[in-house]
């Protein structure tokens, strides 16, 4: 699973945003999530090391699975109008 979304990122157009890394903070009760942004989903496949940059989001809460972040991350401004991949 990943999220579509274009964003031009130094004279870069890319769209494939995908969650790189999920930290538990249990003393916060909150999540933080790393989505890297990639040229797009081939790239990904070719290399996990290979993204332009990352944005980190914090949710409160622990429990959720992969499914349950990307629905979280979607209910952002930034990412309202991606599409699951």
């Amino acid at each position: 699973m990943a999220l579509q979304l274009t964003e031009n990122y130094k004279g870069v157009s890319a769209n494939y945003w995908k969650i790189t890394d999920v930290e538990h903070r249990v003393k916060e009760n909150r999540v933080i999530v790393l989505l890297s942004l990639y040229l797009d989903q081939q790239t990904r496949q070719a290399d996990v090391e290979n993204y332009l940059k990352s944005d980190e989001l914090s949710f409160d809460g622990l429990d959720y699975t992969r499914a349950d972040l990307y629905a979280k991350i979607k209910q952002t401004n930034k990412f309202s109008s991606a599409t699951d991949v």
